[in-house]
């Protein structure tokens, strides 16, 4: 009954210490070099900066962002150069006609616009994903980080239940000695410093192994050594469940890239359906005669989707979009 009671008092005295989040006691304190801690907003900007998903997707949305300039623009215009009656010698400098001309093909209005838009509205989506993609890695990172603290700080208690249970044993042993306790005091606290010895390896690899998964979310050696982590600051939670679900709906990544996701393929239906309407090829050229007056001319042409033979090509279109 007495060793229950003192054992209890020990717990007490362990559950006060855990609360007040101590500084490093005894041998904890000598198996660590003092370091500074480091802060967790610098380890987000430093993992958004070198995570290689992260990179990946910010090079997609970067290349999905390139392609809105090259979607709605023109296709190159064409120069031409005609020489007409070549002589038995193939002197250009005596045909008989030449042709110089430049033509540009320009869409039926409105194409180019939809064009624009179907890829605006697909690189709006990848940078959807890329969003979603730095929220999931910024929980993870912040994951790593406290678990890493919880490990440091379980070193840190664990040692000093080791100081706490030196002194009870200190204390049985003096008291045994002089003759006003029992050995089973004395026994029961080695026993009990030697089973906190046996544990203190395997807070270690669950302190190394949660340091290794930090340093990968990081993209670092999984041996780099790390500071020990700040402890968290009390943060008060003031929102409640409807504004909480308001959130949700106007800021989650994924919501966002479904919604974009409806507008593109508004847009590339239009499109397909745009696709009837023929496009204008307009060229301009001059005319260098032989023997003759020299002149300008003019073409202009449209192609023909709607002819019977290419009309089921953009009818599979529009069934596509």
């Amino acid at each position: 009954m007495k060793w229950n009671t003192r054992l209890n008092c020990l717990k007490v005295v362990v559950m006060g210490l855990v609360l007040s989040h101590g500084a490093p006691h005894g041998a904890y304190a000598a198996d660590q070099s003092p370091r500074e801690t480091f802060a967790l907003p610098d380890l987000i900007k430093e993992a958004l900066a070198r995570n290689p998903e992260i990179q990946a997707a910010r090079k997609q949305w970067e290349a999905a962002a390139n392609r809105v300039a090259q979607a709605s623009s023109l296709d190159d215009p064409t120069l031409q150069v005609q020489l007409w009656n070549f002589p038995q010698t193939f002197n250009v400098t005596h045909t008989q006609n030449s042709i110089f001309g430049v033509s540009q093909t320009f869409p039926f209005p409105g194409k180019l616009a939809l064009k624009g838009e179907v890829a605006s509205r697909s690189a709006d989506m990848t940078e959807q994903a890329l969003r979603a993609r730095e929220r999931d890695l910024i929980a993870r990172l912040k994951q790593a980080y406290y678990d890493l603290f919880l490990e440091h700080k379980a070193i840190q208690i664990h040692h000093e239940q080791v100081d706490l249970l030196k002194q009870f044993f200190e204390i049985a042993n003096a008291k045994f000695r002089a003759g006003k306790g029992s050995q089973v005091d004395v026994l029961k606290a080695q026993v009990e410093l030697s089973s906190l010895h046996q544990h203190l390896p395997a807070l270690e690899q669950r302190r190394d192994t949660a340091q290794a998964k930090l340093n990968t979310l990081l993209d670092r050696d999984p041996r780099f050594p790390l500071e020990p982590p700040q402890a968290p600051h009390d943060q008060r939670f003031d929102k409640d469940l409807e504004e909480l679900f308001q959130i949700a709906i106007t800021a989650r990544p994924e919501l966002k890239a479904g919604e974009l996701a409806i507008q593109r393929n508004e847009r590339a239906r239009a499109l397909a359906q745009r696709q009837y309407y023929p496009d204008f090829h307009l060229a301009f050229q001059r005319f260098q005669n032989f023997n003759a007056n020299d002149g300008f001319g003019a073409v202009v042409s449209i192609n023909m989707p709607f002819a019977f033979w290419t009309k089921p090509k953009y009818d599979a279109g529009v069934q596509e979009a």
